[in-house]
């Protein structure tokens, strides 16, 4: 019973915009435990993310050449989630890419500020979505082969 209440209060909040946090999905006591994984929090971006074990340090960091700088990350229900500096040094609302991912979020650099973001699922399946140079993300998309093990800058 307190799952089902947990869960129906995250999705009200979620839906109003109050809960806007990677976590928004699943209460951190709900991460299934897994050997050497935990839960972090970046310094600068906040949020709470899956770090350690498959997931390394649980982030990956693009900067764009206008100086944006933007946070990609596992949330505790295993989406991709993402936040950027906005003019200011103001920081935009967390977004979700989704997708489902049991490896740490890997950025490739497409060039002119074009990036790939790319997942492994339980699987073992590669996936990977882009953003074009006009910031628009496309779908997800299966990638041949496994997920790279380094990014690509």
């Amino acid at each position: 019973m307190r799952k089902i209440r947990t869960t129906v209060v995250t999705a009200v909040l979620t839906a109003v915009g109050l809960l806007t946090t990677p976590a928004a999905a699943l209460a951190a006591d709900d991460v299934p435990a897994r050997p050497g994984m935990g839960t972090c929090t970046d310094r600068v971006f906040g949020g709470t993310f899956l770090c350690g074990g498959n997931y390394g340090e649980g982030k990956a960091f693009y900067k764009f050449s206008n100086g944006t700088e933007e946070i990609f990350v596992i949330g505790t229900d295993h989406a991709v989630w993402t936040r950027w500096t906005v003019v200011g040094g103001e920081l935009s609302r967390w977004t979700t890419l989704g997708g489902r991912s049991e490896i740490g979020p890997i950025v490739t650099n497409r060039g002119r500020d074009a990036v790939s973001v790319t997942i492994r699922d339980s699987q073992g399946t590669a996936w990977a979505r882009d953003r074009s140079t006009a910031g628009r993300w496309g779908d997800w998309r299966r990638v041949s082969g496994s997920a790279p093990s380094e990014p690509v800058a």
